[in-house]
């Protein structure tokens, strides 16, 4: 790792009147020789609920999820960080590998109980058990179930996964973040009844990664055949408001992001995707994980192909996709392929939303005094203009930052975005909605009859209910 990058301090500028932290890490560092372990110092949070308290754990249940939040005081800055020996922009593939080893060390003997990883530890966001929706609304509460702690996602409409996918599918997903990044959920909910935002600057070497399930089969999606599986506690069916059952999920896409200094002048982040594919060898599921491709920036400036879907676009020189991936196979092969791409080509993942892309979508991580999040690529209409593609495919920097959005009505909010956390950000928006009126906390504002908070799921949409 560059020693160099722990010589700032992190510095607090007002820019415009607006404040900026800056992504470099630092402020808190200690120091120590060269023989110790350079050690950033925090503070640990609170005792958070693991699962959905609102759906019974089944009969029967001898394991149910812990979630993992001994979040800790330090970490430390000189921890192997193999990643940074490839270059990401002329070998992809190795470095995403690279990364995916990383991630699954440790973790593919325990399952994922990630507490007993006998090689790092990893730590996954509070407050994504209870979206305060409840039964009795429309709707269904996308807290995680009890038996590995998955929240839910978005629905893949039918003819999204393959061409023999006749049906709507869930799926379902649980993050991890690695010692640095379990350090900022650390700062962020230092308070548990007070979560700062502005405390949400992931330092340098910040590894999430994410497993994403679906309850498809394999009879309408042959490329699944012999992923990892799991039994989750999930709505059944797919349109269900008030039950969850336990039903058989699979392994469909496991997602990366790296805070790498290489990237800041872009968005100080990369992200990459991969998806599982039958035909590959290997003995395990790990081995049938092919990258779908990553990005490390939005091209801002580049508006081609904006209306064209599942192309690959040559002008783009922020991201890279895996062009094999674009060919659909023969009837009756089992070889994966995606249905579409991100907006113009841009990199995104097999279920994410066609008209954003994963440096847009997460840039966008962001909430309001209320805990309102703010709206990513939404735009209502099959043909997009350059004005709505400058709205949401902007550079939007790293670390702590404020950005404005417009409503339908030309309304102005101000948001505080979250480091491109869509973990720490959706569990502070449900953790406001969840505050019950009147609760005028300092720092945040309240009605007594305050409106739900909306919610905005991974498609784009936004749910007003």
């Amino acid at each position: 790792m560059n020693s160099q990058r722990f010589t700032n301090t992190l510095a607090m500028a007002a820019v415009g009147g607006l404040m900026m932290l800056a992504c470099k890490s630092g402020s808190e560092q200690t120091t120590s020789s060269a023989s110790e372990a350079l050690v950033i110092t925090s503070s640990a949070a609170g005792n958070f609920p693991s699962y959905c308290p609102i759906f019974p754990v089944p009969a029967g249940t001898k394991d149910t999820f812990s979630l993992s939040q001994a979040y800790p005081d330090t970490f430390d800055v000189n921890a192997a960080e193999p990643w940074m020996e490839v270059d990401f922009r002329t070998d992809y593939q190795k470095y995403m590998k690279t990364v995916l080893a990383y991630a699954m060390e440790g973790n593919l003997e325990v399952d994922f109980n990630v507490q007993k990883n006998a090689v790092r530890q990893w730590y996954s966001a509070p407050w994504m058990h209870d979206d305060g929706k409840r039964p009795a609304e429309k709707g269904q509460n996308s807290g995680r179930e009890c038996l590995h702690g998955l929240t839910r996602e978005i629905t893949i409409p039918v003819g999204t996964l393959a061409a023999a996918q006749t049906v709507p599918y869930q799926t379902y997903a649980i993050a991890f973040y690695n010692q640095p990044g379990g350090y900022t959920m650390g700062k962020v909910w230092r308070n548990p009844d007070k979560p700062a935002v502005k405390q949400s600057t992931f330092p340098e070497g910040t590894v999430a990664f994410k497993l994403l399930f679906t309850e498809a089969d394999t009879t309408q999606v042959p490329y699944l055949a012999n992923s990892k599986k799991w039994t989750a506690n999930i709505f059944y069916p797919y349109n269900a408001y008030a039950e969850r059952v336990n039903k058989d999920v699979r392994l469909l896409q496991l997602d990366i992001a790296i805070k790498d200094e290489r990237a800041t002048e872009t968005s100080g982040w990369v992200y990459g995707t991969f998806i599982y594919d039958a035909s590959q060898s290997g003995s395990s599921w790990v081995d049938r994980m092919v990258p779908v491709g990553l990005m490390w920036g939005d091209d801002s400036g580049d508006s081609t192909m904006l209306n064209i879907s599942n192309k690959y676009n040559p002008s783009l020189k922020q991201s890279v996709i895996n062009q094999s991936l674009l060919t659909v196979p023969p009837a009756g092969s089992n070889k994966a392929y995606v249905t579409h791409l991100g907006m113009g080509g841009r990199m995104n993942g097999p279920v994410d939303n066609p008209i954003s892309s994963c440096i847009s979508c997460h840039a966008r991580a962001a909430i309001s005094d209320e805990g309102v999040p703010a709206s990513i690529a939404n735009f209502g209409a099959k043909k997009y203009t350059y004005q709505d593609f400058q709205t949401y495919f902007s550079t939007i920097p790293c670390g702590v930052t404020t950005i404005t959005q417009k409503d339908s009505k030309g309304t102005e909010t101000t948001f505080t975005t979250g480091d491109y956390s869509f973990q720490l950000v959706n569990g502070i928006r449900n953790f406001m909605a969840l505050l019950p009126p009147p609760a005028a906390k300092q720092g945040m504002l309240r009605a007594a009859k305050r409106k739900p908070i909306p919610m905005v799921s991974r498609d784009g949409s936004v749910d007003l209910d």
